[in-house]
């Protein structure tokens, strides 16, 4: 797990999945306050996706505890339900 700081101001968490429950598992990207070049668009933004194996969140700087809630919430809910990985005979 990382945690930066951004220059535009913000923050900047990213978290490697590989070899976690997680690794496969679909994630619905939260996107607010982006443009569609990926960059902030407004004072009040937040942008979490997965790819390549890594759970990427960005956000002002208010938003670190909503970056972190995001990824816990998606584990949370991924732990009560059965994974897409694994095949049911």
């Amino acid at each position: 797990m990382k945690i930066d700081t951004l220059d535009n101001p913000g923050w900047w968490v990213k978290i490697d999945l590989t070899m976690t429950d997680l690794e496969n598992e679909p994630f619905s990207a939260i996107k607010k306050g982006v443009g569609s070049d990926g960059h902030p668009s407004e004072s009040d933004w937040i942008c979490c996706s997965v790819q390549n194996k890594v759970f990427d969140g960005a956000g002002d700087p208010s938003k670190l505890d909503d970056i972190l809630r995001a990824f816990l919430d998606w584990k949370e809910q991924r732990a009560n339900q059965p994974s897409q990985s694994t095949a049911t005979p």
